[in-house]
């Protein structure tokens, strides 16, 4: 599983140099002994653990709630339900299919990704 998320994590990467945006991957550590959420800076990206008890979806919730007031907020997920909270919010939705689509037509190759992660991507400041 390692293997599979340090792919995706560098597949993203390459999504964002081309994009020029910040992006945010969330991987779901809901069943993971950990106390604290981490956040860790891989290559141009932002990856989040989420912590102990915490799902992404959670994670992603509350992050285009914050970023969503004063930015332009995509998120991937196939998710219905995701869909329709984090358009409560403000933020735009980009369903995985059509991003591996695009991904796919630029020569990237494109992998679903187990543990219950989604890709944050929001544009005009940095991420905190």
């Amino acid at each position: 599983m390692d293997a599979a998320r340090h792919t995706l994590m560098d597949i993203l990467s390459n999504y964002q140099g081309y994009k020029k945006c910040v992006l945010i991957l969330v991987f779901d550590a809901y069943q993971v002994q950990r106390n604290v959420c981490d956040v860790e800076r891989y290559h141009n990206i932002f990856v989040v653990y989420t912590k102990e008890a915490e799902t992404a979806d959670m994670y992603i919730e509350r992050a285009t709630y914050e970023l969503g007031r004063h930015r332009r907020v995509r998120v991937a997920t196939s998710d219905g339900m995701e869909q329709l909270i984090i358009l409560g919010h403000g933020a735009m939705r980009l369903p995985p299919a059509r991003s591996a689509r695009r991904s796919s037509r630029r020569g990237c190759r494109s992998r679903k990704s187990s543990g219950g992660s989604m890709g944050i991507e929001h544009f005009g400041g940095a991420a905190r």
